[in-house]
């Protein structure tokens, strides 16, 4: 069993640098093209995936192995948070080790069986299928809904609203 999760991760580490760009980062730059994307933002984003990584982890119809591989995957997550807390990581390195994370969560859900859209992308195709557009469009308003909140909590409410028009 362990072997087996080795070599997913080994897979995955290697295929995480041919990946394409993850769709919410993607996202949360073009917001923030001239500075520094807010760190309350990040870590509502690593957060958001967690919430995500233990709603999977709950599935009863997931195997011993994939809960095996979402409970280190939750780990690294909660290490990335307590990373953000030093003051020698820099926010490129935490968003850099954020989406390997979420590359190899990427390359192992096929075999979860677990539908994953975050590197799914407008531009990417020219057609989706109306599941697909919608769990887009699902994605996409979840993540405005979370810039809205974090700008808002920031007390940039103009900005807040900027974002949704």
């Amino acid at each position: 069993m362990k072997a087996t999760i080795g070599l997913i991760f080994l897979f995955a580490v290697i295929n995480v640098s041919l990946s394409l760009t993850l769709r919410e980062l993607e996202f949360i730059k073009g917001l923030y093209p001239h500075e520094d994307i807010p760190k309350l933002l990040i870590t509502s984003l690593v957060n958001r995936r967690i919430d995500q990584v233990r709603t999977l982890y709950e599935r009863e119809s997931i195997g011993k192995d994939a809960k095996t591989f979402l409970n280190t995957t939750n780990q690294s997550l909660q290490l990335l948070l307590e990373a953000m807390d030093s003051n020698n990581t820099q926010i490129g390195d935490v968003l850099e080790n954020y989406s390997q994370i979420v590359g190899i969560m990427e390359d192992v859900s096929h075999n979860m069986e677990v539908p994953n859209f975050d590197y799914l992308h407008l531009n990417l195709r020219s057609s989706f299928d109306r599941e697909e557009l919608q769990n887009l469009l699902d994605a996409y308003i979840d993540d405005i809904e979370m810039v809205r909140m974090c700008e808002v909590s920031l007390g940039r409410s103009d900005r807040g609203r900027q974002i949704l028009y």
